[in-house]
């Protein structure tokens, strides 16, 4: 099972300055805001050949990541939508949703969905449409 969620939380730290988390940030503790939740929604097989005399295997994996964005300021969430969408899509992934704003008090929320086909190369992973 191929995997860039690792991947994907490292460049977008990098790239917003702000905290990833893999799930729901912990509850009932400090947490800086805005922040951000990646979360793998989806994970199927696309296409997989092994080729036993050579040892080599090709794998190709269907992927869907959805990137939450949580604040207590609502104007973060146009900022840091328009700065995902633009990462995720120079990767290669193709957006699939977007949700309407969210508001729990004193929490505001959007999620982006991202989907993308992956493939593990020698020089690290390449993402298809």
């Amino acid at each position: 099972m191929l995997s860039v969620r690792e991947e994907l939380i490292v460049l977008l730290k990098e790239q917003t300055g702000l905290e990833v988390y893999y799930y729901m940030p912990p509850v009932n503790v400090a947490v800086s805001m805005p922040l951000l939740v990646l979360e793998e929604v989806d994970n199927t097989d696309h296409f997989y050949n092994y080729h036993e005399e050579t040892d080599k295997e090709i794998e190709i994996t269907n992927v869907t990541y959805e990137v939450s964005i949580y604040s207590h300021n609502p104007m973060d969430l146009f900022v840091f939508v328009e700065i995902v969408d633009k990462i995720m899509k120079r990767v290669g992934f193709k957006k699939t949703y977007t949700s309407g704003d969210n508001h729990v008090e004193p929490l505001y929320c959007k999620t982006i969905r991202f989907t993308g086909k992956i493939q593990l190369t020698e020089d690290g992973y390449r993402v298809y449409r």
